[in-house]
């Protein structure tokens, strides 16, 4: 995935981010733009929180589990996210966010390289600055600038040379029960290249 804003999300609970290779082949651009963007909205009636439609509205009940999404006031928060194992380089900030509730937030085993503003931006529109990160949200094992060790970056190959200091430096981000099969899998059975994981002594 490439470009100045790669993946975008206005409000929504537990969207997965994973597995991803992020590039901008651009001069890192000086605004506010990210790699990944989550917007985070309350008591907001204007777009994102207004594309319902009568067919879907759930009943007008404040006990109806989806109520605050579609009734005021407006609960357009987006929780719950897991984001994980991507690789992103040349952005002016790596993950940015506005309003984020944190609550059950993952963020583990992501590689930020030349980032300028930030690599995780809790950002605040009033002062272009990165807030402090909200407690509850779990960011962990991420890793920020440094030579990683890429094969090539630039030439789009993220691949580590045998001395990279990501090698069996990250963890493994969870299990889960497929609600298909009902086996517990791992959140990341295998890499990129479709190679079973964990190699060696740890994950990547």
């Amino acid at each position: 995935i490439y470009g100045t804003q790669a993946i975008t999300i206005a409000g929504g609970d537990n969207n997965i981010i994973r597995n991803n290779l992020i590039y901008n082949p651009l001069p890192v651009p000086v605004d506010y733009s990210g790699a990944i963007m989550i917007d985070s909205y309350d008591n907001q009636t204007s777009w994102p929180c207004d594309d319902a439609t009568s067919s879907i509205m759930p009943p007008n009940d404040p006990t109806n589990p989806d109520y605050p999404y579609y009734y005021n006031p407006r609960n357009c928060h987006s929780f719950g996210n897991q984001i994980y194992n991507n690789t992103i380089a040349n952005y002016f900030i790596g993950l940015r966010w506005n309003n984020l509730a944190p609550e059950q937030t993952v963020i583990r085993n992501n590689v930020f390289s030349n980032w300028t503003k930030g690599s995780i931006c809790n950002y605040n529109d009033s002062t272009g600055n990165c807030d402090a990160l909200p407690t509850g949200l779990t960011a962990d094992h991420n890793f920020d600038q440094g030579a990683f060790g890429f094969v090539n970056s630039t030439g789009f190959d993220f691949h580590l040379n045998s001395g990279s200091p990501l090698i069996d430096a990250g963890i493994n981000p969870g299990i889960f029960t497929n609600p298909i099969t009902q086996n517990v899998e791992s959140l990341v059975p295998d890499d990129y290249d479709g190679n079973t994981r964990p190699q060696g002594n740890g994950y990547d």
